[in-house]
């Protein structure tokens, strides 16, 4: 503490600290004292060292000759008492035995990661992300990765290969190897990482009078995917590495409302938990929704004026490719320089975002909508960069612990332990704080109004429809539970929108089919949208 006072205080006095760790102290001191001539001395060893001048170091001895040196030569003294002391050294082992255990499970982490299968590689997003691998930069050799690329379909199996072509010429330094193959197999042998884009997409509809409609119903869309993703994690259970992690992320227009394109994220990540449950930790099996989340931060920050990485902490609740919530109570804004309430500070400081956007009618009501519309028919390309952003930057947080430090929550598709009335064992998208070393949780402290909870419960009510092609059971107890809900009053003050609109949605988002659920046609988009039925 005085060192670091003489270092403010003086200009031409620098200060450097070696910490040793007490299990290494007695080699050290040994080697120091036999390298410089000095005696074996206890911790602190303080020299002094003429930088810049090939002058000779010297020994200035304990911290008490320390002590009596600053007090000699720049007349400054310690303040603080032996108890206050010992404190301090209590707290800056403690504090370096964790940065110690940090490092050591980052670097295992690192050492472990030698595999990414890429399922579905013949994606636009594949290739992106693909590049955006092979160009990231990495300390050692032993950092870098192999990526294997499978194919969604035997037919794009020449897309891979001439995937794979372009990355072996561009000679990026961020890969060890590239291979393809045919054989989900030796696509997931000993693979530590494995991303599932969008495999078995929804037929194409047909349109009928100015107006499409599925050729599929949703039923039985969901029962092909669910055959083909519970055959895939038993391959992963049975091929991949023990520690495996699956990342399912699916289409590159996550929600576009274009239904024939998008993918069931939270069906996906279910199927996979119950084709896995025995062998590989549920929390190891997530969904993204980071694409939308960028999409909402960008219809956000577009509202007030700033940059998308001007906002954090934006939650994302709900049924992803169906409906969903878009929760901005816990959203926070840097960098604010708003024409009439701009307010600055350091880099960590941020306001609340809520409070920012004076009429939130508008914003659930025409901003996030309108957003939505406009990203509605998107080139592929264009909703391909976002969503290889999104996976990519992910993969930088999950697998080399690289993370935003503004950013503390983020939104996950992953089983439900009970928490926000979510069945236990669902796969539903929850806020989730995470940690360098990879690891997260759901967020338990987050206030919910009964507003917004019943628009959540109409999120966890048509995840269940979705689950219900294959367990009705789930769906069964929900509505035995939850419904029929006794209409509240009615109010003049505003309350959040309910999820039943397809059409024109506010914070939630419903694809109506056919079967499983109401079934009203989906319009073309020269056509003047209808609303679909409650």
């Amino acid at each position: 503490m005085l060192g670091d006072k003489m270092q403010r205080s003086l200009p031409d006095f620098f200060l450097t600290k070696v910490v040793i760790p007490p299990n290494e102290w007695d080699e050290y001191s040994e080697r120091i004292a036999r390298e410089r001539g000095w005696s074996k001395m206890p911790s602190p060893i303080v020299w002094r060292e003429l930088v810049d001048t090939g002058g000779r170091v010297t020994l200035i001895g304990d911290a008490r000759d320390f002590q009596e040196y600053a007090n000699t030569y720049y007349a400054m003294l310690s303040r603080l008492s032996s108890h206050k002391l010992l404190q301090i050294s209590i707290d800056n082992q403690r504090y370096t035995d964790e940065a110690i255990a940090a490092r050591s499970i980052k670097q295992v982490m690192l050492n472990t990661w030698r595999k990414i299968a890429i399922i579905g590689a013949e994606s636009p997003t594949a290739v992106r992300l693909a590049m955006l691998l092979a160009m990231m930069q990495h300390s050692s050799k032993a950092q870098k990765v192999k990526l294997h690329l499978f194919p969604g379909s035997f037919v794009h199996s020449d897309a891979v290969v001439r995937l794979k072509e372009i990355l072996d010429d561009s000679a990026c330094i961020g890969l060890q190897a590239v291979e393809t193959s045919v054989n989900l197999t030796e696509a997931l042998e000993n693979a530590s990482l494995v991303v599932i884009l969008d495999v078995i997409p929804r037929e194409h509809p047909i349109c009928v009078d100015g107006t499409l409609k599925h050729s599929e119903a949703r039923s039985e869309w969901l029962d092909r995917r669910f055959h083909y993703f519970y055959r895939l994690g038993e391959c992963i259970r049975q091929y991949a590495d023990q520690n495996v992690r699956v990342l399912v992320v699916g289409s590159e227009q996550t929600f576009e409302g274009a239904v024939t394109i998008s993918s069931p994220l939270n069906f996906d990540v279910q199927t996979l938990h119950m084709a896995c449950k025995e062998n590989i930790p549920l929390n190891n099996i997530v969904g993204l929704p980071r694409a939308l989340e960028y999409s909402m931060k960008s219809a956000l920050a577009r509202r007030l004026g700033v940059r998308r990485c001007d906002i954090v902490d934006l939650i994302i609740w709900g049924n992803i490719d169906n409906v969903f919530l878009v929760d901005i109570s816990q959203a926070r804004v840097h960098r604010r320089h708003g024409a009439v309430d701009s307010e600055t500070g350091p880099a960590w400081f941020s306001l609340a975002a809520e409070p920012l956007v004076f009429d939130l009618r508008e914003l659930y009501e025409r901003i996030i909508p309108e957003k939505l519309e406009r990203s509605r028919w998107p080139g592929t390309n264009t909703a391909a960069m976002r969503h290889a952003s999104a996976i990519f930057s992910f993969i930088k947080q999950w697998q080399f612990g690289y993370k935003d430090p503004n950013e503390t929550i983020t939104s996950l598709v992953l089983s439900s332990t009970g928490h926000y009335s979510v069945p236990a064992g669902l796969a539903f998208s929850f806020p989730v704080t995470t940690s360098p070393m990879g690891c997260f949780e759901i967020c338990q402290d987050i206030t919910v109004e009964s507003s917004k909870m019943k628009v959540i419960e109409n999120c966890i009510l048509d995840t269940l429809k979705d689950w219900s092609v294959v367990d009705p059971s789930m769906l069964t107890e929900f509505r035995k539970e939850v419904f029929p809900v006794q209409s509240a009053p009615k109010s003049e003050a505003w309350n959040y929108p309910s999820a039943t609109t397809a059409v024109n949605p506010a914070i939630s988002v419903e694809s109506v089919d056919q079967e499983k659920r109401e079934f009203n046609a989906v319009p073309v988009p020269q056509k003047t949208p209808k609303k679909a039925l409650a």
